[in-house]
């Protein structure tokens, strides 16, 4: 994943985090469609990870960046490319 450092994509009813090694975490299972969720990433650039949480509930602790927090440029949300419909961002605070 070069040039990016995390990575977290829904796919059907499912979130998920791919960690560094390839591995695949689900975080959400199943969503619901039409429901609103709050999402909270908090970056740590000392550790090179990150906590998520979801409707403010803890799903990843240090969840490991793909490539140093020095090559974090940009953020992306995307759905997998088989997966139809779509999903919609509110209120995107970055600090």
């Amino acid at each position: 994943m070069k040039g990016g450092s995390i990575c977290i994509y829904w796919s059907g009813d499912h979130m998920y985090y791919v960690n560094p090694v390839g591995g695949v975490n689900d975080i959400v299972n199943p969503t619901v469609s039409g429901e609103w969720y709050s999402i909270r990433i908090v970056l740590d650039s000392e550790t090179d990870a990150f906590d998520l949480y979801l409707n403010d509930t803890l799903k990843l602790y240090q969840a490991g960046f793909w490539n140093p927090a020095e090559y974090l440029k940009r953020i992306e949300w995307k759905t997998r490319y088989s997966t139809p419909g779509a999903h919609f961002l509110d209120e995107v605070l970055i600090y």
